[in-house]
């Protein structure tokens, strides 16, 4: 019998017998040697010389493992049925269907780098290799080829799913970060549950029909304040009502969002654009006053602080919550800084010198010629802060040079003082004062500048003291301190709320009507006229003399009611003014200043400004023009008409 029958023989025998041999034969070609040796618990040399013979069955399909198992075992293979992974040429192990399904299984659950650990600990198990591994990014790989996404989740959805779902990922991110939602975390994403998403969308509540959301409001009714919440919570705002909006563009926080009738957002408008109080004005907010009172009972300063003695005044510290709220709100910034600081006796000599780059002599030195306050506490000489930098910013001056002390003359002019008041100050000890013994200073009272500052600071001026030095009446002075700002504290006026009245008074806007009616060259009575029939407006000059001023704009609508531009206007006898004259002649003032100066057109000066006779500028500028070489400059009206 030839080798051919025995093969034939031997395959039609395959069903028959059941023999290992038989089944390499008949499904052993192509088949992966180790897959098909751990199937049949043989050694891979034993199966080799058997497909060696040359008689397996050619033609059918190639078996995998899970394949070559069920057809020897009758069952599918267990996950201890597989054998242990073999290692690739690369170095890297193979991947097998228990670990391909234990990756697909924890897909969505578990992070990629958590899964590259899992399957590395599950991967040193099997080989004994400790230096096996998966790395995330084979992991991600894999991954890929079973058709997942790592960001694939089971069970619930992700933020940004949730936000699109909702129409507003910041509701849904404001909701986790106050715990209102409680997500798990899958590797890097954060996944909320199914069950727990619809338990917090069915609390959520939209806005009643016709109501607008009243942060909309904000830009126009309140720009420099975020109080519009807390206005509405505490029932400042008719018809404000809280909700948790659904849908996407109206962002809200974990307290909700308010809203309100669009009646009364028209009427908020108006109110403010009307310049009406709004309906919080004057009223208290408690939660904001609370902070600050608690605050203050925590950081009480001791009795004998001056700058508290000086904030309460006589009635002192407030005794209650309801006296705070009443004497608390009308202080002004800095008193309110100072009331909740930390309290403290200020600073020692050394840090002073510490903080002023000098030395501690030279603090005390100071202190003691009296350019830097201090105060005594426990027989120890402290400077506040507050001092203490002004003292820096003057550049630590010791109180013995010759810029520390000043005339009489120039305290009365700087300070506003009178010679009898600087008189009594110095008797009474608070003011230090010094004869000058050289040259021009011989004979003289001189007073130390920084005591006249400090005194004058702290004591102000009593309102009619301030009206005579000001040379208005009382009820006048206390118009120019309105206007100026004045918070009236005790009924003393500061030195440089004082000082800016007065400069104030001395200021004008526009001008009066007899300098209006010599600017246009026309008479007072026809500037009066104008006032009458309406063309022009008047304004009143606040600060100086309530002389009706005219100004600027409407100079310029009493040159168009001549009927001539600026530039048109002929001065009294044939002049011009500058302004005048550069338009007339149609150059810069520059190149008119140069004609000028080197006598090419008659000028004379009036009242400090140059005038131009119109002869002699139109003769100057049509030689000027004859001989422009710029082709786009355009030559004055006058010169194109002759």
């Amino acid at each position: 019998m030839s080798a051919r029958e025995d093969r034939g023989a031997e395959a039609g025998s395959i069903g028959v017998l059941p023999d290992w041999r038989a089944f390499v034969l008949a499904h052993g070609h192509g088949a992966p040697l180790r897959a098909l040796a751990a199937v049949l618990g043989r050694e891979a040399s034993e199966v080799q010389r058997v497909r060696n013979s040359g008689a397996c069955v050619r033609g059918a399909p190639k078996r995998t493992f899970s394949e070559l198992f069920t057809l020897w075992h009758g069952r599918a293979p267990a996950d201890g049925d597989w054998p242990v992974p073999e290692r690739g040429a690369a170095g890297g192990y193979e991947w097998q269907l228990p670990e391909l399904a234990l990756l697909a299984a924890q897909v969505g659950q578990t992070g990629v780098r958590e899964l590259a650990l899992l399957l590395s600990e599950r991967l040193r198990a099997l080989t004994g290799d400790p230096q096996a591994c998966r790395t995330p990014s084979a992991v991600q790989s894999r991954i890929a080829l079973l058709g997942l996404q790592a960001r694939d989740v089971v069970g619930g959805l992700t933020v940004a799913e949730a936000g699109r779902e909702l129409g507003s990922r910041t509701i849904v991110q404001e909701a986790v970060r106050h715990g209102h939602l409680k997500p798990r975390r899958v590797g890097s994403v954060l996944v909320i549950p199914r069950d727990e998403w619809q338990a917090w969308k069915t609390r959520r509540s939209a806005p009643p029909e016709g109501y607008v959301q009243l942060s909309t409001l904000k830009p126009i009714i309140c720009p420099g304040t975020d109080k519009l919440p807390e206005y509405a919570g505490l029932g400042y705002i008719p018809s404000a009502v809280r909700c948790f909006p659904m849908q996407g563009g109206v962002p809200s926080s974990s307290r909700g969002t308010w809203f309100i009738s669009r009646e009364v957002a028209e009427q908020l408008l108006a109110d403010r654009r009307a310049g009406r109080p709004l309906p919080w004005y004057g009223k208290p907010t408690p939660s904001n006053l609370r902070a600050t009172f608690r605050l203050l009972q925590q950081r009480l300063h001791p009795a004998h602080c001056p700058e508290c003695r000086k904030i309460w005044g006589r009635a002192g510290a407030p005794k209650d919550f309801d006296d705070y709220v009443r004497r608390y709100p009308p202080l002004d910034h800095g008193a309110k800084r100072h009331l909740t600081r930390p309290w403290t006796p200020g600073m020692t000599l050394a840090e002073t010198a510490r903080h002023c780059d000098t030395t501690a002599a030279m603090v005390k030195r100071a202190i003691d010629n009296g350019v830097l306050a201090a105060r005594i506490v426990d027989g120890k000489p402290y400077v506040t802060r507050a001092d203490a930098t002004r003292w820096r910013a003057r550049r630590c001056p010791s109180g013995e040079g010759a810029k520390s002390w000043i005339s009489l003359d120039t305290a009365v002019r700087c300070y506003l003082f009178t010679r009898k008041e600087l008189k009594a100050v110095v008797a009474d000890g608070r003011l230090r004062s010094k004869v000058g013994t050289d040259g021009s200073m011989r004979g003289k009272v001189y007073v130390l500048r920084h005591q006249c500052g400090e005194i004058r600071a702290r004591d102000g001026f009593e309102l009619p003291d301030a009206a005579a030095r000001a040379g208005v009446s009382v009820g006048r002075m206390r118009e120019l301190l309105a206007g100026a700002h004045w918070r009236q504290d005790g009924e003393r006026v500061p030195l440089e709320t004082l000082k800016t009245v007065i400069k104030r008074l001395q200021s004008t806007t526009g001008l009066s009507l007899t300098d209006a009616a010599a600017e246009l060259g026309v008479e007072v009575a026809w500037v009066a006229a104008r006032v009458e029939d309406g063309t022009i407006r008047l304004t009143l000059d606040k600060w100086g003399s309530q002389e009706p001023r005219v100004t600027p704009p409407m100079l310029a609508r009493l040159r168009g009611a001549l009927g001539r531009a600026e530039g048109e206007r002929l001065e009294p006898e044939g002049w011009y003014g500058l302004g005048e004259a550069t338009a007339d002649a149609g150059v810069s003032p520059a190149t008119l200043m140069k004609w000028g100066d080197a006598g090419e057109v008659e000028r004379r000066q009036v009242n400090g400004r140059w005038r131009y006779r119109r002869e002699s500028l139109r003769a100057r500028a049509a030689r000027y023009w004859s001989a422009c070489r710029f082709k786009r400059a355009a030559p004055p009206a006058w010169l194109n008409a002759g």
